[in-house]
């Protein structure tokens, strides 16, 4: 048996039920609901610092303040003068040096020349500086020779007795100032000395036929 349906009661039943609205908040957030965070705890908030303000008030620039470690730092202002109080400095050192051993005579040193009655005068001295000429020498005689090795030995300075006075810039193959036929032999391997022309010209021959070999 059918049970009767009021027009009017389904009618009444209708209204009771609320149609489906849909919400509209997402519709008005600007970040749409599936792009938003939701943090578990709240951030601290940090307070500006017055950092900014403290540099304002310095009155030294940062690049002229100075950050000693052990020592004081230089001056920027005052390194044109501590560079030159250093100049003088040097200066009056090698001028003592050079004053000092400008004084002090070496001993003459002697060396027979083969199958002649003659002999080679040395004087020779080290240091690690130059010389601007030999000390007075009482007892050199012409032909003499004056060696300075400077430099760590790198560097040497020949003078030759010529005169009575010291002749600079001896160089080899000079002539003897009294034996016509000796010349002045400068290698490497040994001091400077005096040898005849012929000799010369065989250490020459040999020291050549090695730089070939």
């Amino acid at each position: 048996m059918k049970i009767p349906v009021f027009e009017s009661t389904v009618k009444s039943r209708r209204k009771e039920i609320s149609p489906y609205r849909p919400c509209t908040r997402a519709e008005t957030d600007a970040i749409p609901i599936h792009q938003q965070s939701f943090p578990l705890h709240k951030r601290a908030q940090v307070k500006p610092t017055t950092a900014v303000e403290l540099l304002d008030e310095d009155v030294v620039p940062i690049h002229r303040q100075r950050f000693p470690l052990t020592t004081a730092a230089p001056d920027p202002d005052n390194s044109a003068d501590t560079d030159a109080a250093v100049t003088i400095s040097l200066c009056q050192e090698h001028e003592t040096y050079l004053t000092s051993m400008e004084t002090i005579v070496p001993e003459r040193q002697e060396q027979k020349i083969r199958n002649l009655n003659a002999v080679v005068g040395r004087y020779m001295t080290r240091h690690e500086l130059p010389l601007r000429h030999p000390p007075p020498c009482p007892h050199a005689k012409n032909g003499d020779l004056y060696i300075h090795r400077y430099d760590g030995n790198r560097g040497i300075q020949i003078w030759v007795r010529d005169d009575n006075c010291w002749k600079a810039d001896a160089v080899d193959g000079r002539h003897h100032p009294v034996l016509p036929d000796y010349r002045l032999y400068i290698a490497g391997g040994m001091g400077p000395t005096w040898v005849t022309k012929k000799t010369r010209s065989t250490y020459k021959g040999r020291a050549r036929g090695q730089k070939k070999d």
